[in-house]
């Protein structure tokens, strides 16, 4: 009553006064007896013009609202850029561990500092110097570097309310970052796939109660290559930091699928122990052939020259494809044993594969001074057609010479 005897006061007795839904219904009605006499397509055309020209206006509006956000974002990140990115580099290039308060002393910023800027734009810089850095495997300061510019809280916070989760996931498992694995714990049996996979690669980052917990059953799911190339890098980061690695040579045998199995076989030549990498030719006879040729390629790796002996004596049982892998093996082994040798030179003249003629010759061609001697005298003692290849090989070779040379 009091506000009506107000609205009275302030419009006069002789004023129609509308408030609350009876404005909508005046519109309304004043829309209606405006176009009353059209007919019905009329009114439904000037009612769509109505429509889109206000859709164009929000549609605008969002995409300037959005363009000036983008650029307030990268004028913010080139001033964290230009401020931070030379302290960075400095703290991840440190060798020594450093504290955090070292970290802050480094950087000229505590974390009062740290938290006003936005903690995403410390995640992107992070990002860009560790591509920067790809050739350093380990960086043992990029831990505490982040929990001081705020970057393992804001990575917490993300996947703790579900907020950008697969880039949140991503960032842990590109740079490397330990979180709590309570935050993890939702997204590891995740139903998206590569959400699962990145947060099952974070927990063996982050934890150290049973890491490898589910390292066999993502193995015996489809592997694209950018899940190897993940892997790769952090079975390298985390036998950089001394920590206990998985049993890669028991791992071959659990695992289905025969190319995920020649690449846990390769992996050994790289991380494995040294009583993996002996075991290595338990895989030359294997019956998949895909774990055959990664074995072979692992010793030419490791250049382990007492597997050349078994490798050899495994050739007359290979398909003439892995009969190559090994020849291949032994000239990258390089012992320069006589019977390395007569291998190349009974391989070329037993073999009936032209293909594998011309990997035979071509290791003769530089294996040793001993292998060059015997190729130059088979380019004499054979006909017109074997010394044609020959000349080509020998061609094939200065070729290569000449160019490495300049």
């Amino acid at each position: 009553m009091i506000l009506l005897s107000a609205i009275l006061s302030a419009f006069g007795n002789d004023k129609v006064v509308f408030y609350g839904w009876d404005v909508v219904d005046y519109y309304y009605r004043l829309f209606k007896n405006f176009y009353d006499g059209y007919s019905w397509q009329v009114r439904v055309s000037y009612a769509l013009v109505v429509f889109c020209t206000f859709l164009m206006f929000v549609l605008f509006w969002f995409f300037f609202f959005r363009v000036r956000r983008r650029l307030s974002k990268k004028k913010k990140y080139r001033e964290i850029k230009n401020r931070y990115a030379e302290a960075f580099r400095e703290v991840l290039l440190e060798v020594e561990p450093l504290m955090p308060s070292q970290v802050e002393e480094i950087c000229k910023a505590d974390r009062e500092r740290f938290a006003k800027f936005n903690p995403e734009l410390f995640v992107h810089l992070l990002t860009e110097i560790r591509q920067e850095l790809q050739e350093v495997i380990f960086l043992p300061n990029l831990q505490v570097l982040s929990q001081v510019c705020g970057v393992v809280d804001y990575l917490e916070f993300n996947l703790l309310k579900g907020r950008k989760v697969f880039a949140s996931v991503q960032y842990v498992t590109m740079l490397n970052i330990r979180i709590s694995e309570g935050r993890l714990a939702n997204y590891v049996n995740y139903r998206n796939i590569v959400i699962r996979h990145m947060a099952r690669m974070g927990y063996m980052i982050s934890t150290d109660m049973e890491p490898y917990r589910f390292l066999t059953d993502d193995l015996n799911e489809p592997m694209a290559a950018w899940r190897r190339m993940m892997m790769h890098q952090l079975l390298g980061w985390l036998h950089a930091c001394e920590k206990r690695m998985p049993n890669l040579l028991t791992l071959v045998d659990r695992v289905e699928d025969p190319n995920t199995a020649a690449f846990v076989i390769e992996e050994i030549a790289y991380w494995g122990s040294e009583e993996e990498r002996r075991n290595l030719n338990l895989f030359f006879m294997d019956e998949r052939f895909e774990c055959r040729s990664a074995a072979f390629k692992a010793v030419a790796m490791l250049r382990d020259s007492d597997q050349e002996k078994n490798m050899m004596e495994t050739y007359e049982a290979q398909p003439e494809t892995l009969r190559r892998e090994i020849m291949r093996a032994v000239y990258a082994v390089g012992s320069g044993h006589k019977e390395c040798v007569e291998f190349f030179s009974n391989t070329y003249h037993t073999t009936a594969s032209k293909e594998t003629r011309e990997v035979a010759l071509t290791c003769l061609y530089d294996y040793s001074e001993e292998s060059r001697r015997l190729f130059e005298h088979l380019r004499f003692e054979n006909n017109a057609k074997d010394r044609t290849l020959i000349d080509q090989i020998d061609s094939f070779n200065l070729l290569n010479q000449i160019r490495n040379y300049n």
